[in-house]
């Protein structure tokens, strides 16, 4: 497509928008004319001109709206110079509500799941329903079921298998041919990597190396929210229509069933010949699906279908967040970051081999990837929740927001602006590591066994510090499994190989809405270890 078939299907989208959102544009604040307003609001054109804002840069719509609502310039429902604690912009889907002071994150934290649905805020955010496909109750039952037997299962049993897929990959997605330096597209590298060695742990061998399902799953988990993002442009009363054509629901189910349909018949006909109980059953998702599963969920368009909406809930973040943390630590001298944490991995590494004893001992790994998770993350909201109280949902301070409205943290302002942290605007790796000896330092003379000590420093440890993963009742599951695997395979990486930038090509964060993508066209240069 040319530019000026490009623009001007870029204003007929926009133009179409704010004909289609003028019902809900017209609607009133409905009660929460006392949180201060970011952006122009009152017709339905600024609902749309605040949504591509934020589409287009959405970490500096909300940096540019906490200065602006903090300055003693702006005077607003609050006293003169007074923080912000939440603020409300006009979308083209209605008013959101974001939320930056602790004490308020707090209250969301606290919030009962039917008073604030997470479920609800991500379907309507990334359009779940028509991109993953709607799920019903006894199906949403199957998931639990699967997911508290995967939370269950000790994968660190199988740190050796997960290093050896690490290992695995990377002799072939970064081969060494020669002593000198390689380059590398480290984006894509990573992508594949990252699909390997978290299905080594969901499906196992061989399916975890099999190039079609491994690309099927990349292209699920990046298209996904795509295909969100583009419904979502409508007013949801036309989504049902414009899915229709967009959604990528039946060509993910039909690659699904083409590459690894006949995988799972052969799964089910072998559950139905043994039971739950025989010698080589593989202890993986799959068997946990056949073995939860009622009779008319047994067959092999459910189970693909599920096992892709587990990548995506496993992969979407991490694949976002792990080249993050080595374009991070490549930014930074050799010695400052690189040299300390890899001294720590070989130490550990050689006293415990490569197992979760060894990650867990890791600490300035742990510290550095969660100081990239404080400043950056991979997005700039969390907490997506969706008021489901008719009544309306209540902050402390008695701030009311109705039904329906959406609401999420804005931790890129929370974790700086709001954090009790020394020097918070300041990146420092080593931060939680310091924080930790500290701790170890203080308590061990009354006895206290290390173990039990700075957990709550780690990456793993939600608090209102720490929103990368969540808060509350609703903090990730997953995000053990999944801080385990990323750390494994940071670690694998500084282990086996000397990194940096191609200084030619340095990296930049794309932001895409208020998500941070890595930058997909930078380039590393690698060669084995010098030492």
């Amino acid at each position: 497509m040319n530019m000026i078939d490009s623009t001007t299907l870029t204003l007929c989208i926009v133009a179409l928008s704010a004909i289609l959102c003028l019902p809900i544009a017209r609607r009133p604040t409905q009660g929460l004319t006392d949180i201060p307003t970011y952006g122009p609001s009152g017709g339905p054109i600024f609902g749309v001109y605040n949504s591509f804002c934020l589409l287009l840069r959405g970490r500096k719509v909300i940096d540019d709206a906490y200065a602006l609502l903090s300055s003693a310039v702006y005077v607003a429902g609050s006293s003169k110079g007074r923080k912000p604690q939440i603020f409300k912009m006009q979308l083209f889907s209605g008013w959101n509500v974001f939320v930056l002071g602790k004490n308020h994150i707090a209250d969301v934290r606290s919030a009962k799941g039917k008073d604030l649905s997470l479920y609800h805020a991500q379907n309507d955010i990334l359009a779940l329903d028509y991109t993953i496909g709607s799920v019903p109750s006894d199906e949403d039952d199957l998931h639990n079921k699967v997911l508290q037997r995967m939370l269950a299962s000790n994968y660190t049993e199988n740190g050796s298998d997960l290093y050896d897929e690490t290992a695995t990959a990377l002799d072939v997605i970064l081969p060494i041919s020669h002593d000198g330096w390689h380059a590398a597209k480290f984006y894509d590298s990573l992508l594949s990597i990252i699909a390997r060695v978290t299905n080594r742990f969901y499906v196992g061998e061989p399916l975890c190396r099999d190039v079609r399902y491994i690309a099927l799953v990349m292209d699920f988990v990046q298209g996904v929210p795509q295909a969100g993002m583009l419904i979502n442009v409508f007013p949801r009363w036309l989504h049902t229509y414009i899915a229709r054509y967009i959604s990528p629901l039946p060509k993910y189910q039909k690659r699904a069933l083409s590459v690894f349909g006949d995988l799972i018949s052969e799964r089910i006909a072998l559950h139905d010949e043994h039971g739950k109980d025989w010698d080589l059953k593989p202890r993986d998702m799959i068997t946990w699906f056949l073995e939860e599963a009622e009779p008319h969920q047994r067959n092999a368009e459910t189970i693909t279908i599920r096992i892709l909406r587990v990548n995506f809930a496993g992969l979407m973040s991490t694949s976002f967040f792990l080249p993050q943390i080595l374009y991070k630590l490549m930014s930074f001298p050799e010695s400052e970051y690189i040299a300390p944490i890899r001294e720590e991995i070989d130490a550990v590494v050689e006293k415990f081999g490569w197992t979760k004893e060894a990650l867990g001992k890791m600490y300035k790994l742990d510290s550095f990837m969660r100081e990239v998770a404080r400043t950056k993350g991979f997005s700039a909201l969390v907490l997506h929740r969706k008021v489901m109280s008719p009544g309306g949902w209540a902050f402390h301070d008695g701030i009311t927001i109705p039904a329906g409205t959406h609401l999420s943290a804005a931790s890129c302002i929370s974790n700086i602006h709001e954090s009790a942290f020394e020097d918070p605007t300041v990146f420092d790796g080593m931060r939680f590591a310091r924080m930790y000896e500290r701790e170890v330092a203080e308590k061990a003379a009354v006895g206290e066994a290390e173990a039990a000590l700075g957990m709550k420093y780690q990456l793993t440890s939600p608090s209102l510090d720490n929103l990368f993963y969540g808060v509350g009742k609703h903090a990730c599951p997953g995000r053990f499994i999944m801080t385990f695997i990323m750390k494994l395979q940071v670690a694998v990486v500084l282990h086996k190989y000397d990194i940096k930038m191609n200084n030619k090509l340095a990296y930049k964060d794309n932001w895409v809405g208020t998500v941070c993508m890595p930058d997909k066209k930078a380039e590393i240069l690698y060669r084995n270890r010098s030492s």
